[in-house]
């Protein structure tokens, strides 16, 4: 708390504008995917409700003025759980109904497997450098049922998946854990931009004439190339992949 006994302020602007633009995010990557018409209202319903909040909490926990607020908030606040693995679990559980494919048993593995991983963390003095055996226990409690595939049998797919453990995984050892060294940031600088471009154009030249050579790429493409699909499926890949890849291979 401050010098005047409050509770830190949790960024709900951001977040709130951030779960707008996961909403339009996820409505685009479906119509980008061609599997609108597949979906019904409660389809689409079950897509926005269960990506939106999520993507929201990813983004705004990348920007690291809000990512201090977020863990201030979670040092104070007295039910750090609920609100977190009881938040995603919510929204699991809605993504679950509007799907038709609720089942009680796997809610309670969800609902526990996720408090067990956080609140283990939680366990853990804050700010204690180097892995713990808790950290690598809920390192692979989180991470191998997820690349492995397992978690196909609890319900959702790999992006809810991705995301979810994504924002997971930030709040538990960033806000609870408060794991030296955990890096995660989303906010570009320039310099990041300089060496992506860097890197992106150093293996372009090396692998586009390799791909070519062994048909693996053809020119013309077969289908003329599209902006906003393309765009699209970027930041989708770059949120369900590259960002969970990076947090559990070099984030913790």
């Amino acid at each position: 708390m401050d010098a005047q006994g409050r509770k830190p302020p949790f960024p709900w602007m951001l977040w709130i504008v951030l779960t707008l633009v996961g909403a339009g995010l996820t409505a685009g990557l479906i119509i980008a995917g061609g599997d609108a018409a597949e979906l019904s209202p409660a389809g689409w319903a079950a897509a926005v409700i269960g990506f939106a909040p999520l993507v929201g909490a990813q983004l705004t926990l990348g920007v690291p003025s809000a990512a201090v607020k977020v863990k201030a908030w979670l040092e104070t606040t007295r039910r750090p759980l609920l609100y977190t693995a009881g938040g995603v679990t919510a929204l699991w559980l809605v993504f679950q109904v509007a799907s038709g494919e609720f089942n009680p048993y796997t809610t309670l593995i969800v609902a526990f497997g996720l408090v067990a991983a956080l609140g283990t963390l939680r366990q853990v003095r804050r700010g204690r450098r180097g892995l713990t055996w808790a950290d690598v226990a809920v390192w692979m409690l989180l991470w191998i049922p997820f690349d492995l595939r397992w978690v196909y049998d609890l319900g959702g797919d790999y992006h809810w998946w991705a995301i979810a453990l994504s924002v997971l995984g930030v709040i538990g050892w960033y806000g609870m854990r408060d794991l030296p060294g955990f890096g995660y940031r989303l906010v570009p600088r320039w310099q990041d931009v300089a060496v992506a471009l860097a890197a992106t154009a150093a293996l372009m030249v090396v692998l586009v004439p390799v791909g070519l050579a062994i048909d693996f790429l053809s020119w013309p493409p077969s289908k003329p190339p599209q902006l906003w699909p393309a765009l699209f499926m970027f930041a989708g890949v770059f949120l369900t992949i590259a960002v969970p890849e990076e947090l559990f291979f070099r984030g913790v």
